[in-house]
């Protein structure tokens, strides 16, 4: 038997030993092989529209692979071959969302796939060629050359010495023996002939341990619970990981959209609130309050660096008034920035990061419906939308503030120098570039120490969470609680009050259309 065996591995070893490599081809014969293998990838906008074009390549008979930003999140998602025949796709198959990849199966597949390379036998210098759709021109290809390996953002890249198009993204890039060897992602913002795949390897994950998506659950990511909001006069609402976040102009004269809670109306004295970040603070967006549920409402929201109270009488220039305008050094340009409003009867208290700004009388608008706004091309994210006839503060103690504050400042480098050898050496000219230079290499490890120390301090937490959630009774342990804990281990700013909330509103769901008989069989 171990003769056998030894035999066996001895012949297989040969075997693998002796294989030749595939021969060179031509860039005129890859191009024609391939080409058969290139897809187009269209995904849809609002309204049935074309919102983006780009390209994938089959890797079996009825699966291809491309960039997740090609396909979108929650859009349609439309293929058709160089021949231009359509093909369905049945699921999003696989995704990463970290290296920005997606594989997609489609109905009744007969697709010649790529043979797949492996991305470490490749190296820097090597000719590759690109194959794709740029600006829409379709089964287009260009030659050129693997000029390094780069850490970015969305891990280690090839570069590549090649000219990159809107339309690329999600080609294949191949050896000159027709074998993938990375995924076209990116484009550089320096240098129009200089792009980056994402090298095949990282694929390979997402072929063997997929995560399906069927379209027809795809279409709902990111969705608006309707029971939860209503949006109103256009823009791009979605919901994900406790944020609302709002792109694209609304219908609304100035771009004006709503999201109007499905919350019953609180009765006056209320309080509402919610934490909100710009992408642009030329842009607006914010508060909502005493809306009739269409034109007229008040509005609360940060606009080009202040904050501003609005009325709303109606859908033009003319019927809106600004009651106030206000600069104000408690807002954080850039920044997440919690804004809130208590409504009185014709009394209006206006706040932002728990600093009270100013108060308003104002007696045209009752109690309405409540919500978030926003107005131009603003891109805006909402944390944390919540009322009531009081909100206790969320923002720690200023005295905790202080006392974290001076802890943090007595953390220092370990190659601190004095005050004593500053003034030793500032009467040297010659030397004041070096201790210059010498202090912002100190700058720069105490910020990773105090980086490191952030992460170790967020990790302690969260163990301490865990522990004091295993330590109940085996009956009484929230398994999805301990599993998002884990999961703020890599996301800081998951809100776990969030997904509990609603997965437990989708166990209501579930519940309201059992049978009453029905049994746990």
């Amino acid at each position: 038997m171990r003769l056998i065996t030894a035999i066996f591995f001895t012949g297989l070893a040969f075997s693998t030993i002796s294989q030749t490599p595939p021969a060179v081809k031509s860039v005129k014969a890859l191009t024609a092989e391939a080409k058969q293998s290139l897809v187009t990838v269209i995904h849809g906008g609002r309204g049935n529209t074309q919102e983006g074009t780009g390209t994938g390549f089959a890797i079996s008979r009825d699966m291809i692979a491309t960039c997740l930003h090609v396909i979108g999140e929650a859009r349609p998602i439309h293929v058709r071959t160089a021949k231009g025949e359509k093909l369905e796709v049945l699921s999003v198959y696989s995704s990463d969302r970290k290296r920005d990849l997606a594989i997609l199966k489609i109905k009744n597949g007969d697709l010649k796939p790529l043979p797949l390379g492996s991305s470490n036998t490749i190296t820097q210098g090597d000719l590759i060629i690109a194959l794709g759709n740029p600006m829409g021109l379709t089964s287009s290809v260009v030659q050129g050359v693997l000029s390094a390996r780069r850490e970015m953002e969305l891990g280690t890249m090839l570069q590549l010495a090649i000219p990159v198009e809107p339309g690329n993204s999600g080609g294949p890039i191949l050896d000159r023996q027709g074998r993938v060897q990375g995924i076209m992602t990116l484009k550089s913002t320096v240098t129009a002939n200089l792009g980056f795949a994402m090298p095949i390897d990282a694929l390979k994950p997402l072929i063997n341990k997929p995560n399906p998506v069927p379209m027809h659950r795809w279409l709902t990511i990111g969705a608006l619970n309707d029971k939860q909001w209503q949006p109103l006069m256009g823009a791009e609402w979605k919901q994900r990981a406790g944020r609302i976040t709002v792109n694209g102009i609304g219908s609304g004269f100035g771009g004006r959209s709503l999201c109007l809670s499905q919350s019953t109306t609180p009765p006056m004295p209320y309080e509402l609130e919610v934490m909100v970040k710009l992408d642009d603070e030329s842009g607006a967006a914010g508060l909502v309050f005493g809306s009739d549920g269409g034109q007229i409402h008040y509005g609360f929201y940060p606009t080009a660096g202040k904050l501003r109270l609005t009325r709303f009488n109606g859908p033009t220039v003319l019927n809106w008034s600004i009651l106030k305008d206000l600069d104000t050094p408690h807002y954080k340009k850039g920044e997440w920035n919690t804004i809130k409003v208590r409504h009185e009867l014709g009394l209006i208290h206006c706040f932002v990061n728990d600093k009270k700004l100013f108060s308003f009388e104002d007696n045209n608008l009752g109690s309405g419906r409540i919500g978030l706004t926003k107005f131009r091309n603003t891109k805006a994210e909402f944390r944390k939308f919540r009322h009531g006839k009081i909100l206790p503060t969320t923002s720690p103690p200023a005295e905790l503030l202080a006392r974290l504050d001076k802890m943090v400042a007595l953390i220092k480098p370990k190659d601190e120098f004095s005050i004593e050898e500053i003034d030793s050496l500032k009467l040297n000219p010659a030397l004041n570039q070096v201790i210059l230079l010498k202090r912002a290499k100190s700058l720069e490890i105490q910020a990773k120490q105090l980086r490191n120390l952030a992460e170790t301090v967020q990790q302690i937490s969260v163990q301490d969470e865990l522990a004091k959630e295993m330590k109940q009774p085996e009956q009484d342990i929230n398994l999805l609680r301990a599993a998002l804990l884990i999961a703020r281990l890599d996301n800081s700013e998951i809100e776990i009050d969030h997904y509990l909330n609603a997965v437990e509103d989708m166990a209501k769901n579930i519940r309201s259309e059992l049978k009453s008989d029905a049994s746990e069989r």
